[in-house]
């Protein structure tokens, strides 16, 4: 399954969106989806595999905890 950074996400800013290791109107692969307490999480992956995601829940998020 795949979703796309469409035109909504470029009302946030370029800027933003390179901040946050996102591509506007570029395709991601959709591998998993997480209900965790209140919280919906979606897995992405890049497939050019050329920006990291730095948000919320992103790998070094400070919203893990032990």
């Amino acid at each position: 399954m795949a979703t796309s950074g469409g035109d909504k996400m470029t009302t946030l800013g370029e800027a933003y969106l390179k901040q946050m290791g996102l591509v506007s109107g570029h395709a991601y692969s959709l591998l998993a989806v997480f209900d965790i307490g209140n919280e919906l999480l979606v897995k992405l992956r890049n497939p050019w595999g050329t920006t990291v995601y730095t948000g919320d829940w992103s790998f070094n998020s400070k919203k893990w905890t032990p």
